[in-house]
Order: C-alpha cells, then structure tokens, then sequence
C-alpha cells in the first residue's frame, strides 16, 4: 500500500493514477489495517486535486469507504485503522 500511495504521489499521468488507484482499491477490500492516516491524506489529495476527473474521484471515495466501513467478519484486519485515525479523517 504503502509503495503504491508513493508511486501515486509522484506520477502525474492520469491513466497511471488510475491504474495505481484500481490496484489501490483491490487492497483496501482486503487490508484495511495497511491504510494509514499519510494515505488517507493522499487519497483526500487526489479528491480535491482533481475535481474535473470523476473517475479518479470514484475510486478514491470508494478506498477510503472501503477503508473506513467496519466488517465485523474482518475485525483482526481493520485493528490497525484505530478510531482517532477515523475521526481525523471526517
């Protein structure tokens, strides 16, 4: 996660932006715990940087929905997004 979000920093093409943030929402279905606050940052970033883009902006808010929707049936995973980082974020 951590690799993409800087890969993502640091690219200006928007096909790659959105192929890093497809790849990026894969992991967040399934590790939401590696998600830290720098990259929520970066994906709220991405939201009010590039306005003009929907599709970036789409799959932006659906990582961090995925990120920030408690699964009960994933409850070990998501002991690494603590509650504080949750509020910081709203």
């Amino acid at each position: 996660v951590d690799y993409l979000c800087d890969h993502l920093q640091s690219t200006t093409g928007l096909k790659e932006q959105e192929d890093i943030l497809y790849e990026l929402k894969v992991l967040s279905e399934k590790c939401k715990g590696k998600f830290d606050i720098k990259n929520i940052n970066l994906l709220t970033n991405i939201i009010k940087d590039n306005r003009a883009d929907l599709r970036l902006i789409e799959l932006a808010l659906e990582i961090l929905t995925n990120v920030i929707t408690y699964d009960v049936t994933i409850n070990q995973e998501q002991s690494g997004l603590t509650q504080d980082t949750v509020i910081q974020f709203i």
